[in-house]
């Protein structure tokens, strides 16, 4: 006769055995899991934060380009300002000899019984007015003019002697103009009036 073994006590243990093996498993791969995930959140924190580090100095460097670029520009549109100055400035200076050169060019051709009334520079042309002793006073002026290489083209506008104008003075009352050769006039308009008679060599 073969005895009995009741085996149900020792597969109840063994399967409360492998039951609680598979929960410490599971558990320590849920642990791990978890350890998984908040190293990577850490490691996306780290990335995340040196990007933010990286943008905040990007910023910086950007304000300050910027405000270089700002400087420059203001430097820039100074020296701009500068330039149109010094070349008003030199242009006055040109422009003041060039009529000191002009006037006494204008004295130099003046013959003796002529002398001036008026003068009116506007750009190149140069308006005349005057008295002459004799109207060969006038030829001689316009002779000088034209050979004088500051003017060019002399033109007899109007003579009218002292019986007509009934003047005192005697002579030939006359207007002219001539232009202005050497240097260039300047683009404004220069404007000269002589009011008084300037008679020339004690005429």
């Amino acid at each position: 006769m073969i005895p009995s073994v009741n085996l149900l006590p020792w597969r109840d243990g063994q399967r409360r055995r492998r039951n609680r093996l598979f929960g410490l498993q599971l558990g320590g791969a849920f642990a791990a899991a978890l350890a998984l995930i908040g190293l990577f959140a850490l490691h996306l924190d780290g990335v995340a934060e040196g990007q933010r580090r990286r943008n905040a100095f990007l910023q910086e460097n950007i304000v300050e380009f910027d405000r270089r670029i700002e400087e420059v520009e203001r430097l820039r549109q100074r020296r701009h300002e500068l330039s149109v100055r010094i070349g008003a400035i030199q242009a006055l200076e040109a422009r003041r000899g060039t009529v000191v050169r002009m006037l006494e060019e204008i004295v130099n051709t003046l013959p003796a019984g002529v002398h001036y009334q008026a003068m009116d520079l506007r750009g190149d042309v140069l308006a005349l007015r005057g008295v002459a002793a004799s109207n060969q006073g006038i030829s001689a002026l316009m002779r000088n003019l034209q050979e004088c290489p500051w003017f060019g083209a002399p033109r007899l506008l109007d003579i009218e002697d002292a019986a007509h104008r009934k003047s005192p003075e005697g002579g030939s009352a006359f207007s002219m103009t001539v232009l202005r050769l050497s240097p260039r006039a300047a683009p404004h308009s220069a404007l000269i009036a002589v009011t008084a008679a300037t008679p020339a060599e004690g005429g």
